[in-house]
């Protein structure tokens, strides 16, 4: 929000004040949404259904304000998706850990700051990232793939399967 001050210049006469043409004297409020978006925004798989996010705060003359936390905002890109979001309280916190996400689904993710004023701008453009494929093991480490049959794996517990070995030798 921008203010305008005018200052008055004025002279008296017949009729009481007369104001010449104001001069504008601008100042800026410090009651504004955040005028930039956070920086370096980075986002990395770390599972199958969660991606870690990192970024840098607002510049300093661009915060507009105390920043009171983030919104991440973040859709599926390559499935029929609604957009979601996650709110970071506080201006400390520069990562978060989206989790309950799909599984090897390419997600598109933004993060904007906020002030008591309102949101302020999301990055741009939004980081792409897909999380993890849990391939043929299972990532527990709990199962172990017995065979493929016509792409449909069958998962036995390894224990199961470590008393299967031992049956087998008799």
């Amino acid at each position: 929000m921008d203010v305008k001050m005018m200052s008055q210049h004025g002279a008296t006469n017949n009729s009481g004040w007369n104001f010449m043409a104001p001069t504008p004297l601008s100042e800026r409020s410090s009651r504004q949404v955040p005028s930039a978006p956070p920086e370096n925004v980075s986002a990395e798989a770390v599972s199958s259904t969660q991606i870690l996010l990192r970024w840098a705060a607002v510049p300093e003359p661009e915060q507009n304000g105390l920043i009171l936390g983030y919104k991440v905002l973040f859709w599926a890109k390559d499935v029929e998706s609604t957009l979601s979001s996650q709110v970071v309280r506080g201006n400390h916190t520069l990562s978060v850990l989206l989790a309950g996400l799909r599984k090897y689904v390419l997600y598109e993710i933004q993060v904007l700051a906020f002030t008591r004023i309102g949101d302020g701008v999301p990055s741009s453009p939004a980081v792409i990232e897909r999380t993890k494929d849990d391939g043929l093991l299972d990532q527990s480490g709990l199962c172990e793939i017995m065979s493929l049959e016509e792409e449909e794996g069958r998962c036995v517990s390894s224990h199961l399967l470590s008393a299967m070995r031992l049956t087998k030798g008799y």
